[in-house]
């Protein structure tokens, strides 16, 4: 096959190659028409497949040898990956991840698919690379505050797009760590009870709760100050501590004080008023046997 007939067929088959050592112009020739057809994409196992071909050719006189380079096929882009990414709670401009797209088609766009995604980073394009094959990559940025009480992960929504319309639409989960940045609080601000003197220690008169939304380190602990009622810090269950006597000491009031394990701290007022034991009853009997 002459030089121009390597031409001829290149034009036809755009993804063949042919050698025939008995033409050194058309061997090189085939060569070249190769180094086009790497433009366009075909398999790296191909043109290996190409370079025995032309190894034979060299080694074996009047042998014509024909290969199949490959068929360029097009896919859509891919997302490199990364790294398990998760952050403190919190508000920032910090950069989150940088993230890389790949392909084959043309250039490559990376932005964000959906509005939540928007409303929470900034994608921000760093690089495009078009000498060996495409490759563009962004990073992300925060914009909106993060709050694990409310959201323990972002999963962002990404939009990889060549110029030949092909897309790929990757989730990227950001996970989101608590930060201990909630008080401890109870039920009511103010608690109020009435017990009677006649109350036995160890009784319990109330039962009291608090909560703390943090996880992990958040957790709650009591303190009852005073002698006369004791307070369990993990049931939060009030009992009577020593006897009480309405004559000495009608009202208590307490600040009860929840800490979690972070050192924040919440507060409640406990009052407690002391009811006199019912004497009438026991003075009227008294009084009839003296009379009868």
């Amino acid at each position: 096959m002459s030089a121009s007939g390597c031409d001829e067929w290149a034009k036809q088959n755009p993804c063949m190659c042919t050698c025939d050592d008995d033409n050194d112009e058309c061997a090189d020739r085939c060569k070249v028409i190769a180094a086009e057809n790497e433009k366009l994409r075909c398999s790296e196992q191909c043109f290996m497949i190409a370079k025995n071909c032309w190894s034979s050719c060299a080694s074996e006189m009047n042998r014509l040898c024909y290969v199949l380079v490959g068929i360029s096929q097009r896919y859509p882009p891919i997302f490199d990956s990364t790294d398990l990414l998760q952050f403190n709670e919190g508000c920032s401009t910090k950069i989150l991840a940088t993230v890389t797209a790949l392909g084959n088609n043309g250039v490559i766009t990376i932005s964000a698919n959906d509005d939540a995604t928007r409303a929470k980073v900034d994608v921000l394009q760093t690089s495009s690379d078009n000498s060996a094959g495409f490759s563009t990559t962004i990073q992300i940025k925060q914009k909106a505050c993060m709050d694990r009480e409310t959201e323990n992960v972002w999963n962002l929504q990404l939009l990889a797009e060549d110029t030949s319309k092909m897309k790929t639409i990757e989730t990227l989960p950001i996970y989101i760590l608590d930060v201990n940045d909630e008080h401890p609080s109870f039920s009511s601000k103010l608690f109020q009870i009435n017990v009677s003197e006649s109350t036995q220690p160890s009784t319990e008169v109330l039962k009291i709760k608090a909560t703390d939304p943090d996880n992990g380190i958040g957790g709650i602990s009591a303190a009852l100050y005073g002698n006369a009622f004791g307070i369990d810090a993990s049931s939060g269950s009030i009992t009577v501590k020593t006897k009480l006597d309405f004559s000495k000491l009608s009202l208590y009031q307490y600040l009860i004080v929840g800490t979690d394990f972070g050192e924040l701290k919440g507060n409640a007022t406990l009052i407690i008023k002391i009811q006199e034991k019912q004497q009438h009853q026991s003075d009227f009997l008294n009084f009839l046997k003296k009379t009868y």
